[in-house]
């Protein structure tokens, strides 16, 4: 399983996507693509700020599929996911390089899960347990 960081969700949405992130995409569908509900709400957020237009029914419709189940599911927040991001945010704080709490709280289910994370971000995960992935480099 691969949890998906708003990033690569949003690059996945665009209408011409980087390609090495559509490949990435692409090529992980079978090992199971997940979102978490950290990420639908950030995701969700952006599109409601938006003016109404097709684009952002285009918007919608992209992630109702995740929703729905088409591409991956959406893990929720428990008390679990909780204790791990508080347990990563403040490894990160002690260690100087501080995070977010939506990032925190997105690797927080990540690990409760034990499941690979994919972001452009790896930086700010390092040294976290989680398994990285940056699908905006090739492939090996």
């Amino acid at each position: 399983m691969i949890v998906l960081d708003t990033n690569v969700v949003s690059e996945a949405m665009r209408k011409s996507p980087n390609e090495l992130v559509w490949a990435f995409f692409d090529r992980s569908l079978a090992q199971g693509l997940v979102i978490t509900t950290v990420t639908l709400f950030e995701i969700r957020f952006g599109i409601g700020i938006l003016r109404r237009s097709a684009e952002c029914e285009r918007l919608e419709t992209l992630l109702e599929r995740f929703v729905r189940g088409d591409w991956g599911k959406v893990l929720p927040l428990d008390s679990e996911s909780a204790n791990q991001a508080a347990r990563f945010r403040a490894a990160r704080q002690k260690a100087g390089r501080p995070v977010g709490v939506p990032d925190s709280l997105i690797a927080g289910i990540a690990l409760r899960h034990g499941a690979a994370f994919a972001t452009r971000n790896v930086r700010d995960f390092e040294d976290s347990g989680l398994e990285l992935v940056d699908p905006w480099q090739a492939s090996t």
